[in-house]
C-alpha cells in the first residue's frame, strides 16, 4: 500500500495497493511529484522520471475503469465517477456527490477542498476558480422527485408521495409505497432504509429519530 503525507489537509492520503513494493515506491514518487512539484527530494526513486503512475490492484479490479485524479474513484455497479474528500475533523471520508465526467468530479473535489481547507489546499485544477461545483447526478435526481427528502416523489397521476429506495442486491429501485404525506413518505423511506441496510445507515431524512413501525401507507 502507497500512501503520502498532505501537509494541506494535515492528514494522510491513501494513494493505491500494489504488487510490488517498487510499483508502490513508483506511485509515491509520481503521487509526490503531483502534489508538490518536480523539485521534490522526497522520493523514493530520485534518479528515475516517473511519468505514469504503475497500475494498482483497485484499478485491475475496475477492470481499467480508474482514474488519474485523486480522490476520484469509478462505481462500477452504478457506472459513475465518484468524488470523496477526507475530512481531518470527522476522520472520515465525505462523499461530495457522483457524476458522469471524470472531469467534473474532481473539479467538485477541488470546489469542497477550498470549502473545507482554505484557497491554499492543493488543487487537482490549480489554474482554475471553480465558483460554483459541478451539478451531480444527486442534484439532477433530487430536482426531478420534488422533494428535500430522501427517495421521496411526487405521482402526479395518484395525486400521492411515492417512495422508493435503491437496492444494492438486485440494481434496482425498490418500491414501498404511496403515502398521503410527504414527512409519513419521509419516515417510511428511513423505515426501509434501516431494515434493508441496518441501524447504521446514515443515508436518512431524520437520522436523529428511531422509527419502530412505517407509516401508513395509502390503500386508495
Amino acid at each position: 500500500m502507497a500512501q503520502l503525507w498532505d501537509p494541506k489537509a494535515k492528514c494522510k492520503q491513501y494513494i493505491g495497493c500494489y504488487a510490488s513494493d517498487e510499483d508502490a515506491a513508483r506511485a509515491y514518487d509520481y503521487a509526490a511529484v503531483e502534489m508538490h512539484g518536480p523539485e521534490c527530494t522526497e522520493r523514493n526513486l530520485t534518479g528515475e522520471v516517473v511519468s505514469e503512475p504503475p497500475v494498482s490492484l483497485g484499478d485491475v479490479r475496475r477492470e481499467g475503469k480508474t482514474s488519474r485524479f485523486i480522490g476520484v474513484s469509478w462505481n462500477k455497479d452504478n457506472g459513475v465517477w465518484l468524488a470523496q474528500l477526507w475530512d481531518p475533523k470527522t476522520k472520515c471520508t465525505r462523499g461530495i456527490g457522483s457524476y458522469t465526467s471524470e472531469e467534473d468530479a474532481p473539479r467538485a473535489y477541488d470546489y469542497a477542498a477550498v470549502k473545507m481547507h482554505g484557497p491554499e489546499f492543493t488543487k487537482r485544477f490549480p489554474d482554475e476558480v471553480i465558483s460554483e461545483p459541478p451539478v451531480s447526478l444527486g442534484d439532477v435526481q433530487r430536482e426531478r422527485q420534488t422533494s428535500d427528502y430522501f427517495g421521496v416523489y411526487w405521482n402526479e397521476d395518484r395525486e400521492a408521495w411515492h417512495v422508493q429506495l435503491w437496492n444494492p442486491h438486485t440494481k434496482k429501485p425498490q418500491y414501498i409505497g404511496l403515502y398521503d404525506s410527504e414527512e409519513g413518505a419521509a419516515r417510511a423511506y428511513d423505515w426501509a432504509a434501516v431494515k434493508m441496510h441496518g441501524p447504521g445507515y446514515t443515508k436518512r431524512n431524520f437520522p436523529n429519530k428511531v422509527i419502530s413501525e412505517p407509516p401508513a401507507r395509502r390503500v386508495r
